[in-house]
């Protein structure tokens, strides 16, 4: 039963640091402009949570519960959260790049960086729907 409390609470700090880390990363795109090096380290934080995420659906499903894991959704209501900051900051990339539209790429941004950083969002928006099953 411990082992069920302790992972109760590594997913409800897990779901409070993804909602918080998806905030500042927009909050961070929405303020500056989107250098190479900026959308490089946000594609990889949300490629390690990605990760992250895919080891506690793992440990999920190896837990063999029959109840709620998540009875106040708080954690639910946590993920939910990342994800609707993760498909903002998807918007906000797409505002700031069109494919194919040179005149949309920073300079000294290339298309990389930016289907790079939206497909790193679209799979932790996966893993986090998955999570939050």
């Amino acid at each position: 039963m411990q082992e069920f409390s302790d992972f109760q609470t590594n997913l409800s700090h897990f779901s409070v640091e993804i909602a918080t880390e998806s905030s500042r990363s927009l909050n961070l795109l929405q303020s500056s402009e989107s250098t190479p090096s900026l959308l490089y380290r946000m594609t990889a934080q949300m490629q390690a949570d990605a990760v992250f995420a895919g080891k506690l659906i793992l440990a999920i499903q190896n837990l063999n519960i029959s109840g709620e894991l998540d009875t106040s959704h708080q954690i639910i209501d946590k993920l939910n959260e990342a994800q609707h900051y993760i498909n903002q900051f998807c918007d906000e990339l797409g505002l700031r790049y069109k494919p194919g539209d040179e005149h949309s790429i920073p300079e000294n941004n290339d298309d990389h960086s930016y289907s790079d950083a939206v497909s790193a969002a679209d799979n932790l928006i996966a893993s986090l729907k998955y999570c939050a099953l």
